[in-house]
C-alpha cells in the first residue's frame, strides 16, 4: 500500500508531498525491502486545470509527473505553488497499489467532476459512493432515515454536463460500487441493508437528476447498424447505465421505456 498527505506553505510557495510504502509479511519473509513504485501525480487548481510542477532544486515544470517511490518513506517539495489545489494521484493507475489518503468529502467530490484523468476520476468517484453508503447503511441498521449527500448528487450532475468526457467513462463512473464490494469492507456482513441503502440511493441520484439522465439517454439513440467498435460499444453502455437509473423510479413511464 502507499500512503499518501500533502501540506501547502501558501507563504513560501511550496506544495509538499509525504509517501510512505509498507507491504504485509508473507511466509519466509517477515520484513520486505521497499518497491520502486512509479507515482503519476497532478495538483489541481480550483478551476479544474493542473498547476505546474517544479520539483525543488530543479528547473523544468510541467503539468503532470511521476514520482520514483524506491523508500519506504520519502519527501517531494515542489515550488512556485501559490494557490490551493487538490492531489490527483497514481493517475492512469501507474502502479498496481492500494492507495491510502485522507481525503475530504469535498475533495474527492471535486476530482470527480473535474479531474481530467480516468483512473484518478473513477477511483475518487468510488471512494465518495463508498462513503455514503456506509453511512447510509448505519442508518439502516439502526431504523433511522436516509441522509443523502448533496456532495455526491452535484458531481454527478458536473459529471453529466460535462460534454468531453467519454461515453465509456462515464458509464464507469456512475456505476455505484458493487454490493459484494461493499459487503467486503464490513467487518459483519448486512446484505440487507446493503442492498436497501445501494437501491435508495441510485433512485435518489435518478430522482434528483431525472432531467439529466433523460437528456443522455435520447442522445445516445442508436440509429445505425450494429458496429463492434469502441466509441459504439461505449455509447451503448452509457445509454444502458442512465437507463438503468431511470428504471430505478419505478414508474410505468421509465418500465415502458425499458
Amino acid at each position: 500500500s502507499l500512503a499518501v498527505d500533502w501540506e501547502h506553505d501558501s507563504e513560501g510557495q511550496t506544495a509538499t508531498l509525504k509517501v510512505s510504502q509498507s507491504c504485509l509479511p508473507t511466509s519466509g519473509q517477515k520484513h520486505k525491502k521497499a518497491f520502486h513504485i512509479p507515482l503519476s501525480m497532478a495538483l489541481i487548481s480550483s478551476t479544474g486545470e493542473p498547476i505546474g510542477l517544479r520539483l525543488q532544486g530543479e528547473a523544468a515544470s510541467t503539468s503532470e509527473m511521476v514520482l520514483n517511490v524506491t523508500e519506504s518513506k520519502q519527501t517531494f517539495v515542489f515550488e512556485g505553488v501559490s494557490e490551493h489545489f487538490t492531489p490527483s494521484l497514481l493517475r492512469g493507475f501507474s502502479a498496481p497499489v492500494k492507495l491510502e489518503v485522507d481525503w475530504k468529502d469535498q475533495e474527492l467530490a471535486f476530482l470527480l467532476a473535474n479531474d481530467r484523468d480516468s483512473f484518478s476520476r473513477w477511483e475518487a468517484g468510488q471512494t465518495l459512493c463508498l462513503r455514503v453508503l456506509q453511512e447510509m447503511i448505519t442508518e439502516c441498521q439502526q431504523d433511522r432515515p436516509f441522509s443523502y449527500s448533496q456532495l455526491l448528487v452535484d458531481a454527478f450532475q458536473r459529471l453529466l454536463l460535462d460534454s468531453e468526457i467519454d461515453p465509456a467513462l462515464l458509464a464507469e463512473s456512475l456505476i455505484l460500487p458493487g454490493e459484494v464490494y461493499i459487503g467486503e469492507q464490513m467487518k459483519v456482513i448486512d446484505v440487507d441493508a446493503i442492498h436497501r441503502s445501494r437501491k435508495a440511493l441510485k433512485r435518489h441520484l435518478a430522482t434528483s437528476l431525472h432531467e439529466h439522465f433523460t437528456k443522455i439517454y435520447q442522445e445516445t439513440s442508436v440509429t445505425e447498424p450494429y458496429r463492434f467498435e469502441a466509441e459504439a460499444v461505449g455509447r451503448r453502455r452509457l445509454r444502458n447505465t442512465v437507463l438503468s437509473y431511470l428504471v430505478s423510479l419505478e414508474t410505468s413511464e421509465m418500465e415502458e421505456l425499458c
